[in-house]
C-alpha cells in the first residue's frame, strides 16, 4: 500500500486496474454480458477490477500455471459477476471474444508466444486494449507497435495516460465512436 495525499492508502496497481476501466468504459461503454479475455493477469486485480462494476458473462484468465493459482486464490476472496476460466496458453481453444485486455504482458513476450496470442485469441477478438512496451530484449523478436497495427484489423493507437515510458501507448480495436 501506498500513501497519497488526501486518499486513503491505496495499491498503486488498484489505482492502475481502475484507470484501466475507466479507459475500457469510454472505449466500448458497458461491460455487462461481455465475454472478456486477459493476458497476463498478474494477482487477478483487472479482472476484480471489471467484475466489482459490471457483470461479463464469462471472463478467460489467461497464464502460466503458477500465476493462474495465485489469482485464482486472490478471486475466491470476492463474489465475481462473471464465470472464471482459468487458461494457459497451451490449454487455449481459438474463440472469438467480446473483449481482449492485455497490460503489458502480450508485449513482453517472444514473437512465437505472440503469433499462438494473435492466431488463438487476440485476431478473433471484436474488441481489444492492449498496452504496449518495448522492453523485450532483442532476441525475442516481439512484434513492435506500427507491426501490430497493421496485424490488428481497425487497430489505433492511443496514448499511454499517465505515460509510463516514451515508447509505450495502448493499441485499441473495436471501440464505440
Amino acid at each position: 500500500l501506498h500513501s497519497y495525499p488526501g486518499i486513503a492508502p491505496i495499491s498503486p496497481s488498484t489505482l492502475r486496474y481502475a484507470k484501466i476501466l475507466c479507459d475500457l468504459y469510454g472505449l466500448f461503454g458497458a461491460l455487462d454480458n461481455f465475454s472478456i479475455a486477459e493476458i497476463g493477469v498478474g494477482y487477478g486485480g483487472q479482472c476484480r477490477a471489471i467484475n466489482s462494476t459490471s457483470s461479463p458473462s464469462s471472463y478467460t484468465l489467461i497464464d502460466l500455471q503458477p500465476v493462474l493459482q495465485l489469482s485464482q486464490r486472490y478471486l475466491d476472496h470476492y463474489i465475481m459477476n462473471s464465470q472464471l476460466v482459468y487458461s494457459t496458453m497451451n490449454q487455449l481453444v481459438t474463440r472469438e471474444y467480446d473483449l481482449l485486455i492485455s497490460n503489458y504482458a502480450f508485449t513482453e513476450l517472444p514473437r512465437a508466444v505472440q503469433d499462438v496470442y494473435l492466431s488463438r485469441v487476440i485476431l478473433p477478438s471484436t474488441r481489444g486494449y492492449i498496452t504496449y512496451n518495448q522492453i523485450s530484449p532483442d532476441s525475442f523478436m516481439s512484434y513492435t507497435s506500427d507491426q501490430l497495427l497493421e496485424l490488428i484489423p481497425g487497430s489505433a493507437r492511443i496514448n499511454e495516460v499517465p505515460l509510463t515510458h516514451p515508447m509505450n501507448c495502448v493499441i485499441v480495436w473495436g471501440q464505440n465512436g
